[in-house]
């Protein structure tokens, strides 16, 4: 249970931090929310070194048209972010992963991060893309998939680079998993008819909507 605690409270910290950007983009209470989601992921870069990922799926919820807005908003997050790797880069050697050969930037983590993205989307995930594989003309839901599947990606990386197993333990995926629910919840629900809704068009909009109905499929994995 300790040796979780870590991942949960990186993941719910880094979320709430999201969430908390995301509601930015939209509120007259900037101040207040910048204050907040900057309190959060210092709390999620506390709870555990890999946060700084955080930042590039920040960039997913950048909606294309306020893409200027929201990276001013975005800056704080990023000088900590820098301020953060900085300091690993400098102190990282001490860190027990490096010395005791549990990290390693040689490790074969391209084999490791596509079989593991692989076993995040089985089975709900492979399931979602085959119902939007039937909508495949609407644009919105393939831009909600590709998203997605950026997020796993890039939520899995900090874990590709284990020395000690190929296999990427469930607690370690709460992150890779999240946007698959997010994402794509908000576009797979049925209308009054029982027709497919196109959902939210940005990919902040998608976010806000779909955060609190995230699935964890990594759940399916196994310790």
């Amino acid at each position: 249970m300790v040796r979780c605690m870590s991942e949960l409270l990186q993941f719910f910290f880094g979320a709430a931090a999201l969430y908390s950007y995301i509601r930015l983009q939209r509120s007259r209470q900037a101040p207040f929310l910048l204050g907040i989601g900057v309190l959060l992921f210092v709390f999620a870069m506390l709870s555990k070194e890999s946060a700084i990922i955080w930042l590039p799926l920040f960039a997913l919820a950048i909606p294309p048209d306020r893409w200027r807005k929201s990276l001013m908003l975005g800056l704080p997050f990023l000088a900590l972010g820098f301020a953060a790797f900085a300091l690993f880069a400098v102190t990282g050697r001490n860190s027990f992963r490096y010395s005791d050969g549990s990290f390693s930037l040689h490790s074969p983590f391209i084999a490791t991060w596509i079989r593991n993205v692989g076993r995040v989307l089985w089975i709900w995930g492979v399931a979602s893309l085959a119902v939007l594989a039937h909508y495949r003309r609407e644009r919105e839901l393939l831009r909600a998939a590709a998203i997605a599947l950026l997020w796993i990606g890039i939520g899995l990386l900090p874990y590709c680079f284990l020395t000690y197993s190929s296999q990427i333990s469930s607690r370690q995926t709460y992150l890779a998993s999240n946007w698959l629910g997010a994402a794509l919840w908000p576009s797979l629900q049925p209308d009054s008819e029982g027709r497919i809704q196109r959902g939210p068009r940005n990919p902040a909009d998608r976010g806000h909507s779909g955060i609190g109905h995230c699935t964890q499929c990594g759940d399916s994995m196994g310790a």
